[in-house]
């Protein structure tokens, strides 16, 4: 709840002409994502075609987080291929998990705490307010009439998730033919659901470097003493390296709890599109096979927090003593974060 009485204080500042209606929809955006706008798809998607087409394109990019879901304003200068990825990003973004309806509630109260003081509205305004959204059943709102005409709204929901991956997504947009995609970078940083939700919008397919991980009978001390030595890169070299301009392929993937391989190899198919990803996807062993390069990253404190809600307190000492200081010397020693084209 913190963090959206942080939302409600940025947006009074922004916005001191916004209404009751307007942060009951701020809370509501939050919580349940553009769902009740896709009863139609088709028809989304031409309305998004023609708001962007009747406004004025006068300001930078800008996107506003609200938690889970973050607006993507349309007042901006895009390309039609651009434009096509926000309608897919907004469609996607449908499918995100939502916060319930006690949530919901709970940023009710808050703004009902702040009305009057942080808020540019009395307090006995929202309650009158909130009594009858209420009664009418908690839905969907609008925004006010006078927040309409001050500021002149126009943008889509879409899953914060997609927010640090917009530069990624508008080059994609601008590059043409088959391409390979190479995403690198810490641990617990993301490099999975980036990979998966850049696949998603282009229909490309991820080969994921954790499928590569070092047999047993090969991790002796010299091994994992080098840069990268905990990756299997003799079998991802003739593997995948050799095949990804070839069109259909299958490898064979590693099972870490067997010590084994799966019975079934993972197949990729063929698309346009076919991303990399994981730790050790840069190494230069492998050389320069691909078109785009992203190095994904994030702080001590947030790898320390996401790694220890995922996998526990023992798994994230093993990371602490193992793993995250044998990726540490290989970024250092191959200057990998100096190698990506963009910086997540």
């Amino acid at each position: 709840m913190k963090n959206f009485e942080k939302i409600l204080k940025f947006h009074a500042g922004l916005y001191p002409k916004m209404q009751p209606a307007d942060a009951v929809k701020l809370a509501y955006q939050s919580c349940f994502g553009p769902e009740h706008l896709l009863s139609d798809p088709d028809a989304a998607l031409r309305r998004l075609f023609d708001e962007y087409n009747n406004i004025p394109h006068e300001n930078p990019r800008r996107v506003e987080e609200l938690g889970r879901f973050s607006r993507l304003y349309l007042d901006c200068e895009m390309s039609k291929g651009e434009l096509e990825l926000v309608g897919k990003m907004f469609l996607n973004s449908a499918k995100a998990p939502k916060e319930d309806m006690n949530a919901f509630l709970g940023k009710l109260d808050l703004i009902d705490t702040l009305s009057g003081e942080v808020l540019p509205f009395p307090r006995e305004q929202f309650r009158q307010y909130r009594a009858e959204y209420e009664l009418s059943g908690c839905k969907a709102v609008s925004h006010s009439d006078i927040y309409r005409e001050s500021y002149r709204p126009a943008y889509r929901l879409i899953d914060s998730y997609y927010v640090r991956l917009l530069p990624v997504i508008y080059e994609l947009s601008r590059m043409s033919g088959n391409i390979i995609v190479a995403i690198d970078g810490r641990a617990a940083s993301g490099k999975s659901t980036a990979a998966e939700l850049i696949a998603g919008l282009f229909g490309g397919e991820v080969v994921h470097l954790d499928d590569f991980f070092l047999p047993f009978d090969m991790r002796t001390p010299e091994r994992l003493a080098e840069p990268g030595g905990n990756l299997h890169r003799e079998r991802f070299l003739p593997e995948v390296i050799e095949n990804l301009r070839r069109g259909e392929f299958e490898y064979r993937v590693f099972n870490c709890s067997t010590g084994g391989y799966k019975k079934e190899p993972r197949r990729i198919g063929g698309s346009g599109l076919i991303i990399c990803e994981g730790a050790y996807s840069l190494h230069p062993a492998f050389g320069e096979y691909y078109d785009l390069a992203v190095f994904s990253t994030l702080s001590p404190d947030g790898q320390r927090e996401r790694i220890l809600s995922r996998d526990g307190e023992f798994l994230w000492n093993n990371f602490r003593e193992r793993w995250i200081p044998m990726e540490e010397k290989y970024f250092r020693t191959f200057d990998i974060e100096k190698k990506c084209r963009f910086v997540i």
